[in-house]
């Protein structure tokens, strides 16, 4: 929001988020590429949050949020056609989108649990 550089030790991860983030680490660490591929289409899930978000108008703050927004949004929004280009060269067999496809849908049942239990501790 100051258009400071953020360092690691500046932030903040629910107790809810560890848990579900712990996951996607995991998955790339088994070194298969249709493992990567999943981990790539979960990362950018909420990419369309961020940009509603650019679209804040207002005073001074709400640019600020509108500009971090983007900036995130820029960032994100690029990675489900990276993971699709990825799972395409990746997936040979009914076998590996069976796997890519159980990979993907728990990784989206761990964020919606995180998503409850963030929401009810609000």
């Amino acid at each position: 929001m100051t258009g400071a550089p953020v360092g690691p030790s500046e932030t903040v991860q629910l107790p809810a988020e560890k848990n579900p983030r712990r996951h996607a680490p995991a998955l790339r660490e088994r070194g298969n590429p249709v493992d990567a591929a999943a981990v790539l289409f979960t990362e950018g899930g909420g990419a369309r949050l961020f940009r509603e978000g650019a679209k804040i108008h207002g005073g001074d703050l709400e640019h600020k949020i509108a500009h971090a927004m983007k900036v995130i949004y820029d960032d994100e929004r690029d990675h489900f056609h990276e993971a699709a280009l990825q799972a395409s060269a990746a997936i040979h067999s009914d076998a590996d989108l069976a796997r890519i496809t159980a990979a993907i849908v728990e990784s989206a049942v761990r964020a919606s649990r995180c998503a409850a239990k963030c929401s009810a501790t609000q």
